[in-house]
């Protein structure tokens, strides 16, 4: 099924995919009204909602509100994420995202899309289009057509993962 992005997400998004408390209603709306905003559908389900809510004039963050029903359209959501973040990144503007050290979905979701770690700040994650110098995250290697026929997994490989860890040691 294709995904299909609103932008703006509308108030009922947001509050859609909050947490039930007082509070946290409270600040979806604060960030509705003050942050970019996309909400990505799966027919009519509601995946997630993303935002870029600016702290300054050259940072924003991004934030996510996500549905247990977007696990299955992860990796479509974590690249549509990546576009937009490249996009904003090459304006010279930095783009952040906090995560709870340790919790390894976040990190890996964030280091999919191409942030990396700011060794000034534990839990913020920092994407530049400046460190990026124009390598494409998603790109394959050149006749590689993404499917695995068998050989990919015996292939020797000197990179690191997509998640960022160290390429398993071949003999």
């Amino acid at each position: 099924m294709k995904l299909r992005v609103v932008s703006p997400a509308t108030y009922d998004d947001c509050l859609t995919l909050s947490p039930p408390t007082r509070y946290a209603r409270k600040v979806m709306i604060r960030m509705r009204s003050e942050a970019e905003t996309v909400a990505v559908y799966a027919g009519d389900d509601l995946l997630c909602v993303g935002y870029l809510f600016p702290c300054d004039s050259q940072e924003y963050e991004l934030c996510f509100s996500v549905s247990p029903k977007a696990r299955r359209y992860m990796l479509q959501i974590l690249r549509i994420t990546h576009l937009t973040v490249t996009g904003v990144a090459n304006t010279n503007r930095i783009v952040s995202a906090r995560v709870r050290p340790g919790h390894k979905p976040g990190e890996r979701m964030v280091r999919l899309i191409g942030f990396t770690p700011d060794p000034d700040t534990p839990g913020k994650w920092v994407f530049s289009g400046s460190k990026q110098n124009g390598r494409n995250f998603w790109r394959r290697e050149e006749g590689d057509s993404g499917i695995c026929d068998g050989r990919c997994a015996q292939k020797p490989r000197s990179e690191p993962d997509r998640a960022g860890a160290p390429a398993p040691a071949t003999e």
